[in-house]
């Protein structure tokens, strides 16, 4: 039996892209695409839905070395699905390589606590009311409070957390319960016409700005909280004397931003198999705005593996990024076309084909004002050149740091025209259609994920040189639509 060592390497490079305002004076159709390309936050009502990702979907093929592979553009890098997968000779060792990313949906009470050292105290007023100085720390850590519209580093709090394993179709409810938070309001609330009731405006009135406090707890009103910044504590009130904030079993916990949502309201299939849910967005039907009925969603994870639910899989929560077949490929190729001769698929497969490097056949187009005509160019990265023994091109090339050694990353610029492996395949897709992943029964999510604002870019490289022909490189980065998360902490949870 021969001995085999097949390396995956992932490279994850973490880029945060803030939503831009967009310019003044464009006109409508300019804006829906500026909106489109930036990741902008556009609201559902005035702008187009995104087209159906299985439009975008294509796959490709690294044959260069003794490690050979179909890749796609969906999460799932390698599967059955595509042959070859992870193929070595005549056997096949990946049957499947995909891509996973996750977030918290809340931090339990107890994290700021320790065994003889309990973060949360009760306070002499209740033995239901708790306060923990810590938690308040965490709340408003690199935090500027005198910015009028601050908001924290958690959303609010949550109980009731739990899992619950169900018994029917169900299965696991950990969406919890989101508490009432305690504001601070201005004895006379009429003055305001737009209904944000503010400290500044309420004072130069000659009305009384009443911070919250212990004073406006309602003892019949369930969990409340509120943050006394004079005090730098974060005070709970819970409707059980048995609930020790202290403890994980307590299920309560501090809710992060994007953890708190819209609830789900209705499903609709649209054109092509795919779906698209509404949400409750309230009288003005706009969505993420102070009226919406805001639930707990709880944590969540992308990944493109564990819903099967036919071919093509629609279900999974990576999809092949909008406009992908004009931005990172193209459709004037099908797979047998190129690879029709090959022993992996026929002359008739008509999938689309992603951009490959060694066929510019394959790459998108855009137009060039030299040529005047659309011409095709490379999506992906190219690879670097070591520019340390070349110190008079530093400048020209973008090098202001380089102690003159290979080991030095300041000494390496990519080079334009330079592709890294033998066949290079570029693929680009993300988490906006992450909740079609959701089961509905008796309309209501069973499992609810949702889009996190991820975008994944990645190039997979196929080597025909010895040193490397058993190898099968994957590299990625990783985009943040960060945009999203701040203005989703902005809004205020009724």
């Amino acid at each position: 039996m021969n001995n085999l060592l097949v390396s995956i390497i992932l490279l994850v490079v973490v880029e945060y892209s803030y939503c831009e305002d967009i310019p003044n004076g464009v006109s409508k159709d300019i804006e829906q695409e500026y909106r489109a390309q930036s990741g902008g936050l556009g609201r559902l009502g005035d702008y187009p839905r995104p087209t159906n990702p299985l439009l975008d979907r294509a796959k490709g093929y690294l044959l260069k070395g003794k490690v050979k592979n179909a890749v796609t553009n969906q999460g799932n890098f390698i599967t059955w699905d595509h042959h070859p997968a992870g193929f070595w000779g005549q056997y096949g060792y990946l049957p499947h390589v995909g891509f996973v990313a996750g977030v918290p949906g809340h931090e339990y009470s107890s994290n700021w606590s320790d065994p003889g050292d309990p973060s949360w105290v009760q306070d002499t007023f209740s033995d239901m009311l708790w306060y923990s100085s810590e938690a308040y720390n965490a709340w408003v850590k690199d935090i500027d409070l005198d910015d009028p519209d601050w908001v924290g580093n958690f959303k609010t709090i949550v109980y009731n957390t739990v899992v619950d394993i169900g018994t029917d179709d169900r299965g696991h409810n950990d969406r919890g319960i989101i508490a009432t938070e305690i504001e601070a309001y201005c004895t006379n609330a009429d003055i305001f016409e737009d209904d944000t009731p503010n400290q500044a405006d309420c004072e130069s009135f000659g009305y009384e700005w009443l911070s919250p406090g212990i004073g406006q707890i309602n003892l019949t009103d369930g969990f409340q909280w509120f943050l006394d910044h004079e005090l730098g504590r974060l005070y709970l009130y819970t409707d059980n004397s048995s609930l020790n904030p202290n403890y994980a079993s307590a299920g309560i916990g501090l809710a992060f931003p994007w953890s708190i949502r819209p609830k789900f309201k209705s499903r609709n299939e649209v054109s092509g198999g795919f779906y698209f849910d509404q949400y409750e967005y309230g009288e003005d039907l706009e969505e993420w705005t102070d009226d919406d009925e805001y639930v707990y969603f709880g944590a969540t994870f992308d990944e493109s593996w564990f819903l099967r639910d036919g071919s093509p899989t629609v279900k999974s929560d990576w999809q092949a990024t909008t406009k992908a077949r004009y931005n990172s490929h193209n459709l004037d190729n099908e797979a047998g076309d190129i690879f029709g001769n090959t022993e992996f698929t026929e002359p008739s497969d008509p999938d689309a084909l992603l951009a490959h490097s060694g066929y510019p056949s394959t790459w998108p187009r855009k137009y060039s004002f030299d040529v005047g005509s659309e011409i095709p160019f490379w999506p992906g990265w190219w690879a670097d050149e070591y520019y340390g023994e070349s110190p008079d091109s530093w400048s020209s090339v973008g090098i202001y740091d380089c102690n003159g050694t290979r080991q030095d990353e300041g000494c390496w610029k990519p080079l334009p025209g330079r592709h890294i492996s033998d066949m290079d395949v570029y693929m680009e897709f993300d988490d906006r259609w992450a909740n079609v992943g959701n089961e509905v029964v008796d309309n209501e999510y069973v499992s609810a994920g949702y889009p996190m604002g991820l975008k994944v870019r990645s190039m997979a490289h196929s080597y025909g040189v010895p040193m490397l022909r058993m190898s099968c490189l994957l590299r990625l980065r990783l985009e943040m639509r960060v945009g999203i998360i701040v203005h989703l902490k902005k809004i205020k949870t009724k």
